[in-house]
């Protein structure tokens, strides 16, 4: 039975940031397609050089609308689940289904890290060694790295690594009884 000893779900949409660079590029894109719309189908003149049907350009419209629709669902869904619960460290990010989990005796040591603003989230893999780095986070510029004993590492960026090492050590103060 799995007890969780730490739980964390981090979101994009919580963060007023992501709201303002995703607003952005929509306004950008969307208030010249809504006056285009006006002056040819509301005031009956062309828009541009070469204008569009007024099909064509409502087809255009909507088509732009659920690119930005679908961006919007997309952080507004965007989580990353972390738990530490007597058999490891879980993680999941969405849109995976599947938690992959950290096992405590796969665990060499962990630190906190800060991580750069434009450290991306993704994996890199070192051939020449066989080794593997994987970077898990939503926005955190704070994380915890786990060195494995297979020479891998994980970086999971976290909003609370006081609570992640704090419910480590419990943890692992608890195994080793």
């Amino acid at each position: 039975m799995r007890i969780p000893f730490f739980e964390e779900v981090q979101t994009l949409r919580n963060n007023p940031w992501v709201w303002v660079f995703a607003m952005i590029p929509l306004l950008v894109a969307m208030i010249p397609i809504g006056a285009g719309l006006h002056l040819q189908l509301v005031e009956g003149k062309p828009w541009g050089d070469k204008p569009m049907s007024d099909e064509g350009l409502i087809t255009f419209a909507v088509f732009m609308a659920i690119i930005f629709l679908s961006f919007i669902a997309l952080i507004c869904t965007s989580t990353l689940r972390i738990r530490i619960d007597n058999e490891g460290v879980r993680y999941k990010k969405f849109p995976s289904r599947k938690w992959a989990t950290i096992r405590f005796e796969e665990i060499a040591r962990f630190e906190p890290k800060k991580l750069g603003l434009f450290q991306t989230p993704g994996s890199q893999k070192f051939p020449a060694r066989n080794l593997q780095h994987k970077v898990i986070k939503i926005l955190s510029r704070r994380a915890v790295v786990f060195f494995l004993k297979n020479g891998n590492t994980i970086t999971l960026g976290t909003a609370n690594p006081e609570g992640i090492f704090f419910s480590l050590k419990r943890v692992l103060a608890q195994n080793e009884r």
